[in-house]
């Protein structure tokens, strides 16, 4: 047995040997650091990554998702007035063929990347009659075609030198809202029922 009076051990409440002179850690009190340093590991951890989230969207150009937020990846809604007009500027010109394709530069998607604005608008129709050409965007009806659960919109596209060229195509689009986006779907709409107007005469 060990002598107390030379011994550089003592015995604690709870019978751990500590060395004289050091106070000891009994199990309770080891306990209750033992969780108070995790409450605070995991206080820093929740706070650090809220902080990084914001900094590597700003990074990233990233802008919070939803309508007119800048989301440019997410599915939008289709306006429910001047339809015509909205998918003549939306229009995604780099997702289908059509006469721009040989004077868009990098980063031009749009008529209005071009200047070209509509000229006449109505309800249905949407058209920019100008020297040079002349663009028209029809709206045959609105559903969602393609079953996909996403609403698409249905258009005659008119695509036509006006400078005796004899470029001159009609064709149906199946569009698609994505984000600021109106984005023509490889899906042949031609046999249905709302294609069938869709002629040069637009």
């Amino acid at each position: 047995m060990d002598d107390l009076s030379i011994s550089p051990f003592a015995d604690d409440v709870n019978g751990y040997r500590t060395r004289r002179g050091i106070p000891a850690v009994t199990g309770s009190r080891l306990l209750r650091y033992s969780s108070l340093l995790l409450v605070i590991a995991l206080g820093f951890g929740c706070r650090s990554n809220e902080q990084a989230a914001p900094d590597m969207q700003a990074v990233a150009g990233v802008e919070p998702a939803g309508p007119g937020r800048g989301d440019d990846t997410g599915h939008a809604e289709w306006p429910s007035t001047n339809l015509a007009e909205f998918v003549f500027t939306r229009l995604d010109l780099t997702t289908f063929r059509n006469s721009t394709g040989g004077q868009r530069e990098p980063g031009q998607r749009f008529f209005t990347d071009f200047g070209v604005r509509p000229t006449e608008i109505a309800a249905t129709v949407a058209k920019h009659g100008g020297e040079e050409w002349l663009y028209s965007v029809h709206v045959l009806g609105r559903r969602d075609f393609n079953r996909d659960g996403v609403e698409e919109v249905a258009v005659c596209f008119v695509d036509k030198a006006q400078n005796g060229g004899t470029y001159n195509t009609s064709k149906p689009l199946l569009l698609q809202l994505v984000g600021r986006r109106a984005v023509a779907l490889d899906y042949e709409i031609d046999t249905e029922p709302e294609a069938e107007s869709c002629s040069a005469t637009h």
